[in-house]
């Protein structure tokens, strides 16, 4: 039987001082459908007060195998891929920007995913904004999601928005308890949450084993502390303007059956889950989330990486309280 509760939080919490901000870094392609992508980073910019940085990849062309998703070929006789690449991308900025001063691009040849995370984590990027393109099963095996890639390989958040998202996202549903992923965007949550209408943090436990109604009422007990600690974790570290609500829901289920279930309830349009460092172990739930919400999930997602051992902290006591409306 599953069983749900939902509390208003009141938030009374001093977000701890911010380090030195690194850029946004948007990584384009170029393409009609990264426009969006664009949208969204001008209004986090100018929400944040941030730098940008535009950096788009070329794959190399002379393999062996074509890859499944090979890139395109310059649509102007004579143009190197170098400079349509270099138009398509200043097109779509004089559209998104107008007569403001346009945000420096590099491109860079290699693969994609090393090639971006590698950029990431030279200029200490503080987010990496992608498309959210779904790919087929045969894609994902030779070469996975970019996303994904690039959170795990470059221990940085990377927010994926579909063509569809030309805004700053208003109902959003956090996954919190598997690593604190909420923490892990406290640096751009004032910027990212800050047009939210209803913020909503949910944490997922597993059903409990049949046993002894006293050990049943006990390790509920414990789980229920579990997950008020992880609630105050993620709202110390955040900073949002103090109009802008955040509820909290407990569930019982499957984390990814949960998450998706209450996210297509509440019509969110930005889905934040935690990204495990390691790919190598699917049969722990929290190291297989990210990428199947990934893949089931259409509108924008926040991959934020988390640490394991975080995942596994027990409560300390010594955590800022949640207080109930």
């Amino acid at each position: 039987m599953q069983r749900t509760t939902d509390r208003n939080v009141a938030r009374g919490f001093a977000a701890p001082a911010p380090a030195a901000p690194g850029p946004i870094m948007l990584a384009a392609d170029g393409s009609p459908a990264s426009a969006a992508a664009f949208a969204v980073v001008r209004r986090l910019a100018e929400r944040d007060g941030a730098r940008v940085e535009v950096v788009s990849v070329l794959e190399p062309m002379n393999v062996v195998v074509p890859p499944i998703d090979p890139p395109r070929p310059v649509t102007h006789h004579g143009v190197s891929r170098l400079t349509e690449r270099h138009e398509l991308i200043q097109e779509l900025m004089r559209r998104t920007l107008g007569s403001a001063r346009p945000w420096p691009t590099e491109i860079v040849f290699g693969e994609r995913v090393p090639s971006l995370a590698r950029v990431a984590t030279e200029r200490g990027a503080r987010l990496v904004v992608t498309g959210h393109v779904h790919h087929g099963a045969m894609e994902r095996i030779m070469r996975g999601e970019t996303p994904l890639g690039v959170a795990r390989a470059a221990r940085v958040p990377v927010l994926a928005v579909p063509a569809t998202l030309d805004r700053l996202p208003r109902c959003v549903v956090v996954g919190v308890g598997l690593g604190d992923a909420g923490t892990r965007v406290g640096e751009i949550s004032d910027a990212l949450f800050g047009d939210a209408v209803a913020i909503h943090l949910v944490h997922v436990r597993t059903p409990a084993l049949p046993r002894h109604d006293r050990e049943v009422r006990e390790e509920d007990h414990v789980e229920e502390a579990k997950g008020e600690h992880a609630f105050a974790r993620v709202l110390a570290s955040w900073r949002l303007p103090p109009d802008v609500p955040v509820t909290t829901h407990e569930r019982i289920g499957r984390p990814e059956e949960e998450l998706l279930a209450i996210a297509r309830t509440l019509e969110a349009d930005l889905l934040v889950v935690g990204l495990s460092p390691r790919p190598d172990a699917p049969h722990l739930p929290h190291r297989s989330l990210a990428p199947r919400l990934y893949r089931e999930w259409p509108h924008a997602i926040l991959i934020a990486p988390v640490d394991d051992v975080l995942a596994r902290r027990a409560p300390d006591g010594r955590q800022p309280a949640i207080t109930h409306a």
